[in-house]
């Protein structure tokens, strides 16, 4: 299991409060792309807009009630975002893909981050 699935997975199921989970929105963007930190944030920004956004309102209020907590991690590669959005099928949590526009440091249609939750 890839090092950055076990830290979501701990993120996201990891009990707080005693038997209480917390709610968590995990972001996980790729490092192999060396992203400026400027365009960085601007993919975590679409992520997190698009996990908000497409999220049932039910979820977001609990997320929300949580303090909105974000994680942000990073994976390998493109194959470790598909594989962690696969588990997070099987999972049944919601995931949110980011594919750029290739208007500046990536081409078009890269897979960029993964939003998991919340």
């Amino acid at each position: 299991m890839p090092i950055a699935f076990r830290c979501i997975a701990l993120g996201l199921l990891v009990p707080v409060l005693g038997t209480r989970m917390a709610c968590k929105l995990a972001v996980v963007a790729r490092r192999d792309l060396q992203m400026s930190a400027g365009k960085l944030a601007a993919q975590v920004g679409h992520a997190v807009h698009d996990a908000v956004t497409g999220c049932p309102k039910a979820k977001l209020d609990s997320w929300e009630d949580d303090g909105s907590m974000i994680v942000v991690l990073q994976a390998d590669s493109e194959a470790e975002l598909k594989e962690l959005q696969s588990a997070a099928t099987r999972l049944k949590l919601q995931s949110f893909d980011v594919q750029d526009e290739g208007l500046t440091e990536v081409e078009d249609e890269t897979f960029t981050v993964l939003a998991i939750g919340p």
